[in-house]
């Protein structure tokens, strides 16, 4: 899945991350260097599982919580995904000398790979880290600096990378003692590097044109909803390419570019973390431009913390957890990665994939298994005949517009079925 984890934790550091065809990093091992220790195997969050304790309050969809908020901080808000409370959850933590170091993405000019980690000390500099990235980068060298630099650090991660941290605290005592907040976003998936690159040829240019990729970059008059992503070429010219009814939109809605591991993670709202932040997809914001944001706190030892710290901010108020629920619903999370998985398990198993561990008690009827299965087996096709696409445009057999055309006629015609 291309977190990183297993090349980090190596002993014989032979495991490496090399991009496929999509822009997926997978693992590629040495094996003549190979102990088959299998540590990589043990670190890994799709194949090693960790029982979450459960607290006083658990929902069974977003797992423990101490408390949610809703709302949005002005001095972030519009240099940010959503409503600026995550941006304004790390300042707070760096001004109130809670951690020395916040770790998050930042925008890189290497058309290689256009986003890294940055490790932010001065709570100014956060601004310039505001934004999401639709954007796979792996944590190995991020993880080595930590353990290496002696400091209080804040992470942001996406839910699968919370949890192989969490795998990696209970094997290194300096990551446990040293990361003190992992500070999650709620994720629909992770698209390989070649979502950009097929943007960015859709639109007549190489991603060796591409200087920058900006994503969610916020639009008069465009709904905070109907996000883009933003490509700035080397001969200044700038495209946008939104969540509505353009190709950014279908690509990532369709995943033709995703991990495969994204279709079977049941973790909407980074359970392994101590506090998750998401936009609030609710019925009373889907005209903001500027977006709102909801986070659930879970860690007890920064909850005092964000209850100071969030009542001051006049835009900020406690709400319940059906909040959360209710917001990721509206866009689908729930039923696709609550729901939908279910069903996905037994299938993707078939394939001979490592199938994550899982319990639900969920009752469905016989149109939902029905709906369910069929949504799984669709979802695969269209993955499957996406990359063979890809490939073929990549030996240059066929081009973009053949790639578009094909892939709007296939998910057309397979979603009919």
């Amino acid at each position: 899945m291309g977190c990183g984890a297993c090349k980090f934790a190596c002993p014989q550091k032979c495991v490496k991350l090399q991009e496929d065809v999509l822009g997926r990093y997978e693992m590629v091992i040495a094996k003549e260097q190979c102990l088959e220790c299998g540590i990589c195997e043990k670190v890994c969050p799709i194949y090693e599982n960790i029982l979450i304790p459960k607290q006083a309050q658990y929902n069974t969809i977003t797992g423990n919580y101490l408390n949610c908020y809703k709302g949005y901080d002005d001095r972030y808000r519009k240099t940010s995904a959503s409503g600026g409370l995550l941006t304004s959850f790390l300042y707070g933590l760096l001004k109130g000398d809670i951690v020395d170091t916040v770790v998050c993405l930042k925008e890189n000019s290497d058309s290689t790979q256009f986003y890294k980690y940055s490790f932010v000390s001065e709570p100014s500099r956060l601004i310039q880290n505001s934004k999401s990235a639709y954007y796979p980068v792996e944590m190995s060298e991020m993880i080595e600096y930590i353990l290496k630099n002696d400091a209080r650090y804040a992470i942001v991660v996406l839910p699968c990378q919370a949890k192989a941290i969490r795998i990696l605290q209970k094997r290194y005592k300096k990551l446990e003692e040293r990361i003190l907040v992992l500070a999650g976003l709620v994720c629909g998936g992770m698209p390989g590097k070649g979502l950009v690159e097929y943007i960015s040829n859709f639109y007549g240019h190489s991603l060796d044109e591409v200087k920058r990729i900006t994503f969610r970059e916020k639009e008069k008059n465009v709904t905070n909803s109907n996000y883009s992503i933003k490509l700035q070429f080397t001969n200044n010219e700038v495209i946008r390419s939104h969540f509505r009814q353009e190709e950014f939109g279908f690509a990532y809605l369709n995943k033709l570019f995703h991990y495969k591991a994204c279709n079977l993670c049941n973790d909407i709202f980074a359970e392994y973390a101590d506090i998750v932040f998401m936009d609030a997809w609710l019925q009373e914001h889907r005209y903001d431009e500027l977006g709102t944001s909801i986070c659930i706190v879970r860690n007890e030892n920064i909850a005092e913390f964000t209850n100071n710290y969030f009542t001051q901010i006049e835009n900020v108020k406690v709400v319940t957890i059906d909040s959360a629920i209710q917001a990721q619903s509206n866009v689908g999370l729930v039923l696709r990665k609550k729901k939908q998985n279910i069903f996905k398990y037994k299938f993707y198993a078939s394939k001979g994939f490592r199938i994550p561990y899982s319990i639900s008690n969920m009752q469905f009827s016989l149109k939902e298994i029905t709906k369910f299965s069929i949504r799984g087996r669709q979802e695969y096709a269209i993955q499957n005949y996406a990359e063979k696409q890809w490939v073929l445009f990549k030996q240059k057999k066929i081009s973009i517009e053949d790639f578009y055309k094909k892939m709007h006629r296939y998910v057309k015609w397979i979603k009919i079925i």
